[in-house]
């Protein structure tokens, strides 16, 4: 995952290395791959492969595209001398969040994963009773702790 530091703006987005017209050829090419094998088996009678062809076709072809709407997803966190903006984008939903700089505190605590199991750190930036999670989806736990201790920083150094 990408994580740019511009000083008083931390923002982290999924790592997108591939453009949306290397992803079209990427599926292209494995559909094409996929239609001759399939093809292959049933030109000698093994006909019943061509829905699973045709299943597996469809199936990296929505995991694709599913890649591509999340690909402008993002949080920041945007400091300055009065207060602290929390924003996320995950697919079309945008949410902006605002705390006062002094009372804000940057905690870190474990967090349910699947069926209630303690999987994770967050990081959790809060204050007056409400709290935000940033980087849940996007991060590691080294870097959620590390990405603690700088924003500990950065809050204590603005003035």
């Amino acid at each position: 995952m990408e994580i740019s530091d511009c000083g008083r703006r931390i923002t982290i987005r999924p790592n997108n290395s591939l453009s949306a017209k290397g992803s079209v050829r990427v599926v292209l090419s494995l559909v094409f791959i996929v239609l001759l094998v399939a093809s292959g088996f049933a030109s000698i009678g093994a006909w019943l492969v061509l829905p699973f062809a045709g299943l597996e076709i469809a199936v990296i072809s929505y995991a694709f595209y599913m890649v591509y709407v999340h690909s402008a997803d993002f949080e920041s966190i945007t400091i300055d001398d009065t207060f602290i903006v929390i924003e996320k984008k995950s697919r079309e939903k945008f949410s902006k969040t605002e705390f006062k700089r002094y009372w804000a505190q940057i905690t870190e605590r474990e967090v349910e994963g699947s069926y209630g199991v303690k999987a994770k750190k967050g990081l959790f930036i809060s204050s007056h009773g409400k709290d935000v999670e940033f980087g849940r989806d996007f991060i590691t736990d080294a870097q959620r702790s590390f990405l603690a201790r700088e924003l500990r920083q950065k809050l204590r150094n603005i003035h």
